[in-house]
């Protein structure tokens, strides 16, 4: 069953859907806009000039979303076609479904039953109803008037940078009936002959009558031109006037942009990124281009500059927040691939900065006050991390720059290190410089910087460290030796000469062993000298006291008989012997006694004994190579022996 419709509905549709095709395309190709409905199809074909080819799909997707967001109600079906003016087949073709939304639905109760009176004004599709004598009467004068108007337009120069009205040109010349496209699917053959574009009858009545040739002969030319001019700017102004939007029938603009509206508010509650914003702001701008097309002799408009403000309100509600979060992803992708320097991170926190400022601007009867709130908590938060990242930035240059100084502190200090002290004075100016270096991280930008110091730093540190291994060698082998030395003074001094000689030969040792270039190298050499020569007397002390020990020996053992025959000294100045009484009164008596009785035996024993002990002492003074001096009883001197020289 054919659905009733009026032209001038079809002819609205086409309109909006070629202003669409328009903004949509920016201007790409020039698109003309038929639409007629077939079976309760609707039938849209888009037609361009020959002399391009533009791609269907781009075209098909406008078209399809405009369809869908006007929501026509005489039709659910849509078929769209795209061909060259002068083409009888289509070059593409698409079907779709009109998917009503929820505010077609409850509003499809409401059907327009306006006055069809003018559906005579829009003949272009030769679907109208056979006119009256009276309405067929003012055609043919409209349509002489139009021919006319259409002959004085030829004769001028024609503008070659109006693509649309060479379209419009071409397309009278061409076929561009839509009588050609049918509910088939089209043929792969040619298409029978296009509709002939309709033209004003001419009777032979009109033609041969009298009265009418008198009064064209009365009228002068200008008169005519005049009259006709007129006569085409009424009929066109006229046509203007009522093929504006909701001027006849309904006002489908006005449904249209309240769904665009409601689906705005929607997206922008649910909205995440900048897309959703996008899409919310290019409804509501779609929504307000509509409004705002129907005119103020329409009686729509009213109803149309109650909402144009709301939905011009809320698309500018929008820019901030959308401006914001355009900065912040600038922000965001900038960030990338650090470390930055401070003054990029300061760059990057500006915009950070920036969208903040945008967002606090947004009221709390914005419809995206809520999403604005949320993302100024973090934007906020990403301002305060660039935050800290600037200071990092510029607490890293402080420390390059302290490191660098002292480096300059410890190859100063070193040129003029002498001692132990001074060397690990260096060599912990480099160690703290080393650690301010090794303190900085990867994510800054003096991170390669820092590095190549550190390598420098490390090596030169080794090799302060090397030198103050050396010096603490010599130190302590210094130190060691005036150790031993001060030990075998004591050692002499309580007459410990084996222990003595040993500790100043270990002291001589270590001061021999001082290591050359060093600081103590200098230092040890007089004491090399002095432990020399305190060796050796420690060595002739030792040589002596040997021999006294020797010769003391050799005494006790001689003179510590029963009877003890003597006692002894040894000094350096020699050997003294003192002759005990009890010996000297024994041998006097035994000698006494045999002489009385003549005992020759034991007078020649006695002097065997004293010739005996006499050998004793003498080889006693030998071996010590000291002089021998021997005592009566009385501390008499009786003797004395010279050991030889050796």
């Amino acid at each position: 069953m054919q659905t009733a419709v009026r032209p001038s509905e079809l002819q609205e549709l086409a309109k909006f859907l070629q202003e669409r095709l328009q903004a949509e395309l920016a201007g790409e190709v020039r698109l003309q806009v038929r639409c007629m409905l077939q079976n309760d199809v609707l039938l849209v074909l888009a037609q361009h000039s020959q002399s391009v080819a533009p791609e269907a799909q781009p075209i098909f997707r406008v078209l399809q979303q405009t369809i869908q967001e006007a929501q026509p109600e005489f039709t659910e079906k849509v078929r769209l076609y795209l061909r060259a003016v002068g083409q009888k087949q289509p070059r593409a073709m698409q079907d779709f479904i009109i998917e009503k939304s929820t505010a077609w639905l409850n509003n499809a109760d409401l059907n327009d039953n306006d006055d069809d009176d003018f559906d005579d004004l829009f003949r272009w599709l030769g679907k109208a109803s056979d006119p009256t004598e009276e309405t067929e009467e003012i055609e043919q004068e409209n349509d002489s008037n139009f021919l006319f108007f259409t002959l004085k337009i030829e004769e001028q120069k024609p503008d070659e940078s109006t693509s649309l009205n060479n379209l419009v040109a071409e397309s009278e010349t061409e076929s561009d009936s839509m009588a050609d496209l049918s509910l088939e699917e089209p043929p792969t053959q040619s298409l029978p002959d296009p509709e002939q574009i309709y033209e004003a009858p001419i009777t032979p009545e009109s033609r041969g009558n009298p009265q009418t040739e008198r009064k064209e002969i009365l009228l002068s030319p200008k008169f005519v031109i005049a009259a006709a001019t007129v006569t085409v700017v009424a009929f066109l102004s006229s046509l203007y006037a009522f093929s504006r939007p909701c001027v006849i029938g309904s006002c489908p603009q006005i449904k249209t942009a309240k769904q665009l509206g409601q689906e705005a508010n929607q997206t922008i509650k649910k909205a995440k990124s900048i897309q959703d914003l996008e899409r919310s702001q290019q409804k509501l701008a779609t929504a307000t281009q509509l409004l705002g097309s129907i005119p103020p002799w329409s009686s729509y408009y009213g109803e149309a500059q109650k909402f144009l403000p709301y939905y011009q309100n809320q698309a500018n509600a929008i820019d901030p927040v959308l401006m914001a979060m355009k900065k912040a992803d600038e922000a965001a992708e900038n960030s990338q691939n650090y470390p930055h320097s401070t003054q990029e991170w300061q760059e990057i926190n500006s915009l950070w900065k920036q969208s903040v400022a945008l967002l606090k601007q947004v009221p709390k009867t914005s419809p995206v006050y809520a999403m604005a709130q949320k993302k100024l908590l973090t934007y906020r938060n990403n301002s305060g991390e660039i935050n800290q990242r600037i200071n990092l930035e510029e607490t890293t240059e402080n420390k390059i720059v302290a490191a660098k100084q002292a480096a300059q502190t410890a190859e100063l200090r070193q040129v003029s290190a002498k001692s132990l002290e001074n060397w690990q004075e260096v060599e912990s100016i480099w160690e703290k410089a080393i650690a301010t270096l090794s303190s900085i991280p990867k994510t800054v930008t003096a991170h390669e910087e820092a590095q190549e110091l550190l390598d420098n730093y490390q090596t030169k540190l080794a090799t302060v460290r090397d030198r103050r291994n050396q010096e603490q060698i010599s130190a302590n082998i210094y130190n060691q030796s005036l150790t031993l030395a001060s030990l075998a003074q004591n050692q002499e001094q309580r007459n410990q000469l084996s222990d003595a000689v040993s500790s100043w030969r270990r002291a001589l040792t270590y001061a021999q062993q001082v290591p050359k270039g060093t600081f103590y190298y200098t230092i040890a050499q007089p004491l090399i000298d002095s432990y020399s020569s305190s060796l050796n007397q420690a060595q002739d002390r030792l040589k002596v006291a040997l021999v006294w020990q020797k010769a003391n020996t050799d005494l006790n053992r001689v003179c510590n008989v029963s009877p003890k025959i003597c006692d002894h000294i040894v000094t350096r100045q020699g050997i003294k012997v003192y002759l005990t009484p009890t010996y000297v009164n024994s041998v006097r008596r035994t000698a006494m006694s045999a002489g009385i009785n003549g005992d020759a035996n034991t007078l020649a024993g006695v002097d065997d004994h004293l010739k005996t002990l006499q050998s004793a002492l003498e080889a006693i003074s030998e071996n010590s190579v000291l002089p021998l001096e021997i005592y009566d009883h009385t501390r008499a001197l009786i003797g004395k022996y010279t050991p030889k020289p050796s």
